[in-house]
């Protein structure tokens, strides 16, 4: 394998320029099971998709009288982060603010993650980028 410092002058890369060199060592020097790594991709993200949505429905249950998963979603990804933020008011666009995770976009996610085992080259599986 390249040494990191001939692909990549200077230590600057990408995570993209890194992530296409790894794949195509992969796909170079190794027997790659390509069917079995793209169901692995797509079970593994369908499964963290799987406990992001547990996780709500529990914070939404567990805050009386128990939020809509919308609601949960947005109190969730606007919430404090430290202590003194505890004590701040809520920014006044709080409850149309747009966010950057919805459903809808935990529903693309969950499409792109069942698409990943139709691809028939490993390479492609991890090569593939949000659009």
């Amino acid at each position: 394998m390249t040494h990191p410092s001939r692909l990549f002058p200077g230590g600057v890369f990408n995570t993209h320029s890194l992530s296409a060199h790894i794949a195509d060592h992969l796909l170079a020097d190794l027997t790659l099971d390509h069917g079995g790594i793209a169901a692995a991709l797509a079970e593994h993200l369908l499964a963290r998709l799987k406990v992001v949505d547990s996780n709500a429905a529990t914070i939404g249950e567990s805050i009386p009288p128990g939020l809509n998963p919308s609601a949960t979603l947005l109190r969730v990804q606007l919430a404090p982060r430290s202590r003194e933020d505890f004590d701040a008011e809520p920014p006044k666009d709080f409850w149309t603010r747009p966010l950057p995770v919805t459903h809808e976009v935990l529903d693309a996610w969950a499409v792109r993650a069942e698409q990943l085992r139709d691809i028939p080259i490993a390479h492609d599986a991890l090569r593939a980028r949000g659009g």
